[in-house]
Parts: structure tokens; C-alpha cells; sequence
């Protein structure tokens, strides 16, 4: 298990020699810079039917029915690191390809084993139906579900205060300061890139990307797509 801040410190280190060399750090901690995707795209996508309904009319004329939907359906999702870090914490991450930014995830970067969460989506659907004279129409609601498996790399970034020396042409240099500050202001040595660390793994789901509403008539055997309002969307982090 690798330790960032050792990493950092050899990264920041470069090719200076240890004795000329000096990485004093105080009050360091680790933050999660970025949660890099290789691609976000959903392969082998497939309806799954949600709700469906047969609706029976008897009578000489047209007549209206409700078809009204209010269903969940879970998405999973999977990190598995391929090498873990000596960090203190867990991270907070956001979902990816969930719509609502407050659904997010919790994020162990000691691990290696498989770490999944499950978001839960639900559905509201409401929809007039016309039923022809002496027919029997049958909607369906179905749900767009497809799978995802992608690499992908977390960055992490060193946040605090670092006391930084080194020998250059028989005189030292220091950089001293919140390290935020310390990039910000341009300090050429070390470069921004050097106060990071990075580990990958592979990132894997199960999401539902759409819906699709149909209706059938049993008697006749045609088939009409719908192609109404969106239905009302909600989701949730379930443990």
C-alpha cells in the first residue's frame, strides 16, 4: 500500500540528492482532486418493462383511460481499485450519470475490494389512453437499462501547510505557505503536478438511461409508440 504524501515528497524531491534536499509538512492532509472517467457511455442497453396495463372497451365508441405509473427502479454502481493508498479517510464522491448532484457515494481509498452503492430512481408517470370501439389496448412502461464498465483514476491532491528547502548553485531556496497558495502564486519548483497522487480501478454499473411508452391493440396486433411529457424522475442513495 502505497503512502501519497511519500509519493508527493519523492515527486516534489525529483532529482536533488536527500542531503540537499528538506520536506517538512504540518498539518498535511489528503483531499480528492478529481474522479477521472475514462467514458461515461451505456453499452447494451435493453427495455425493462416497469408497469404495464390492459384496458377493455366494450362499447360502440372511443373511450378514455388513466394509465398512471409510480414505480422504482435500483441502478448499482461499482469502484475496485487496482492499488490502494495509505490515506487516512474516505472521500465523498459524486454518482456518475445520475442526474441529482447531491446523490454521492463514499469512497475508500485503502481498499481494494469491490465497493458498490446502489441509487434508487423512481418514477411517475400519467398518461391519457384512447381505447377504440371494441378493443382491448395494452400500455407498457418500460425502462432504458444498460451497462458501464470503465477505467477510471483518482487524483489526490496535498492541502495544508509544507516548509519546502532545497540546495541550488551552493545557496538554498524555501518555499514556505499553504500549498494552494503556493501554486497560486507560481512557485516554478515544485510544479502544481507534484503535490498530486493517483491510483486507478475500474469503474462498473448498471443504469437505467430513459423510458419508453407503448401501446398495443390485442385485437388488431399494432403497435403506436408515445411520445408524451417526461414523467416526473426522483432519485436516492440506498446503503
Amino acid at each position: 500500500m502505497r503512502d501519497p504524501v511519500e509519493v508527493i515528497r519523492q515527486q516534489i524531491r525529483g532529482e536533488i540528492p536527500e542531503q540537499d534536499f528538506r520536506f517538512d509538512r504540518f498539518d498535511v492532509t489528503l483531499g480528492l482532486a478529481a474522479l477521472r472517467y475514462t467514458t461515461l457511455d451505456v453499452e447494451d442497453q435493453r427495455a425493462v418493462v416497469v408497469r404495464q396495463s390492459v384496458f377493455t372497451n366494450d362499447t360502440d365508441n372511443t373511450r378514455t383511460r388513466t394509465f398512471a405509473v409510480d414505480e422504482t427502479t435500483t441502478d448499482t454502481f461499482g469502484w475496485t481499485l487496482s492499488e490502494a493508498l495509505r490515506v487516512g479517510t474516505t472521500f465523498e464522491v459524486p454518482v456518475p450519470l445520475v442526474d441529482d448532484d447531491g446523490v454521492r457515494a463514499e469512497l475508500d481509498l485503502t481498499s481494494t475490494r469491490p465497493q458498490t452503492t446502489a441509487v434508487t430512481r423512481h418514477w411517475r408517470y400519467r398518461a391519457q389512453i384512447p381505447v377504440p370501439a371494441r378493443c382491448r389496448v395494452q400500455t407498457t412502461f418500460s425502462v432504458l437499462e444498460g451497462r458501464i464498465s470503465t477505467p477510471f483514476t483518482a487524483v489526490l491532491q496535498v492541502r495544508g501547510f509544507l516548509d519546502i528547502r532545497w540546495a541550488d548553485g551552493g545557496s538554498w531556496k524555501r518555499c514556505f505557505g499553504e500549498v494552494a497558495e503556493m501554486i497560486e502564486k507560481g512557485y516554478r519548483v515544485p510544479d502544481p503536478a507534484a503535490f498530486q497522487c493517483t491510483t486507478g480501478g475500474r469503474f462498473t454499473g448498471a443504469v437505467a438511461t430513459g423510458y419508453r411508452v407503448h401501446t398495443r391493440n390485442l385485437v388488431d396486433g399494432s403497435t403506436r409508440q408515445l411520445f408524451p411529457v417526461e414523467p416526473e424522475r426522483s432519485t436516492a442513495l440506498t446503503r
